[in-house]
């Protein structure tokens, strides 16, 4: 059971950050250089390498509940972890995945539709 469940938490981290990408990559239908920004949040994701518990309060909250990078490594991998308390957090990956590809995909919708080409 638990091979079946590190399988869907690496799905589940991977949508993740596909998630990730497309959210803040929309931003180039508005912006001129988003790259900066980009490149900023995905320097967040150095911050999941480490337990989110040497974190103040307020990373972990923005790491948990703005940009679910906490979802992509530390809580998974406190589902292995008997007795951390984080376990419903673990099992709640695939849901924020699946939230977060919603949400992506819905901002990326309406980016197309704010699109103005310069070509013909």
């Amino acid at each position: 059971m638990d091979v079946i469940v590190l399988l869907i938490m690496v799905l589940a981290s991977g949508m993740i950050y596909i998630a990730v990408n497309l959210f803040f990559a929309t931003f180039s239908f508005w912006m001129i250089d988003s790259l900066p920004v980009v490149f900023a949040v995905f320097s967040l994701s150095d911050f999941a390498r480490y337990p989110m518990t040497i974190y103040s309060k307020v990373i972990m909250f923005v790491l948990t509940y703005i940009i679910p990078f906490g979802f992509t490594a530390f809580y998974p991998a406190m589902y292995f972890f008997e007795g951390r308390g984080f376990t419903m957090f673990a099992l709640a990956t695939p849901l924020v995945a699946t939230l977060s590809l919603v949400i992506a995909y819905r901002f990326w919708l309406y980016g197309l539709r704010a699109f103005a080409s310069t070509g013909s």
